[in-house]
């Protein structure tokens, strides 16, 4: 266990103290990937959270909070829903694997396309 790595449990105590839940609401995805969790699948160093948090002018739960209606996929312009779609895959891949379990992906889906997909 390194300190200077959030794992996946971190992440998900975040997503709480957020009040959002981690396997249903694609925020903590957005959230993750502007504060520029890049370096490894399914964690973020202290290095990323500390330059991530800077650049969002974030440093407290309420801010965070305050962050969250403008994390919607929705919002994102074109280029910045590529580079989000293609995060979230990565983001989510096991180890140093370059795929994704098929349940993963059916799972995740249609959490990333909620917002840009018309309603039926």
């Amino acid at each position: 266990d390194d300190p200077d790595v959030a794992t996946m449990e971190g992440i998900c105590t975040l997503a709480e103290k957020l009040d959002i839940d981690p396997t249903e609401d694609i925020r903590i995805l957005v959230l993750l990937h502007k504060l520029g969790a890049n370096e490894k699948p399914a964690q973020i160093s202290r290095d990323e959270w500390v330059k991530g948090c800077e650049k969002l002018g974030t440093d407290s739960i309420d801010k965070f909070k305050a962050l969250l209606p403008s994390l919607e996929t929705g919002f994102m312009v074109h280029n910045e829903f590529r580079d989000f779609y293609k995060f979230s895959f990565q983001f989510n891949r096991q180890g140093t694997h370059k795929t994704l379990e098929k349940d993963l992906v059916i799972m995740l889906a249609p959490m990333i396309l909620k917002d840009r997909l018309p309603e039926e």
